[in-house]
């Protein structure tokens, strides 16, 4: 009986609605790494650079590395953000905002990058008296990543 639950548990459940490789992306190899370096600081600039995000609640104490591969259609959209490792909720972060990223390799192109939170945390006054607010934010660093 138990062995038959095991079996539809894994027949029913589903780990991700998108395929890695997507459709399409078969054949598809890797940037170099001169096109990689220069497509990483693209994305860096468009998710903000050194701006400061509200971090969500829970991520501080979690692995703040996420290395993934940016799948990027011809017409410079993200077809697809498959991860290699990162802990679920700093994946969930991490892909929100690389999800609207748009590039111009100007043909299909997959992306190794590595995406760490970088932590801030800072105090602040209102000035009356002892009322203090501490805010906890983190910036999003994006490097190209090694693959074989």
């Amino acid at each position: 009986m138990l062995t038959l639950l095991l079996m539809f548990a894994l027949a029913t459940s589903t780990t991700s609605t998108r395929q890695c490789p997507p459709a399409g992306f078969e054949h598809v190899a890797y940037v170099t790494a001169d096109d990689a370096t220069a497509l990483a600081a693209e994305v860096q600039r468009q998710i903000g650079g050194s701006q400061m995000w509200n971090g969500p609640a829970g991520l501080e104490a979690r692995p703040d590395a996420v290395n993934l591969d940016l799948y990027v259609g011809p017409d410079g959209k993200v077809a697809a953000i498959c991860v290699i490792s990162g802990e679920r909720h700093v994946i969930a972060a991490v892909s929100k905002s690389l999800g609207y990223v748009k590039l111009h390799p100007g043909r299909p192109v997959i992306l190794p990058l590595c995406a760490n939170l970088v932590w801030r945390s800072e105090s602040r006054s209102a000035g009356y008296g002892d009322l203090t607010a501490e805010f906890t934010s983190y910036d999003l660093k994006v490097s190209t990543a090694a693959r074989p």
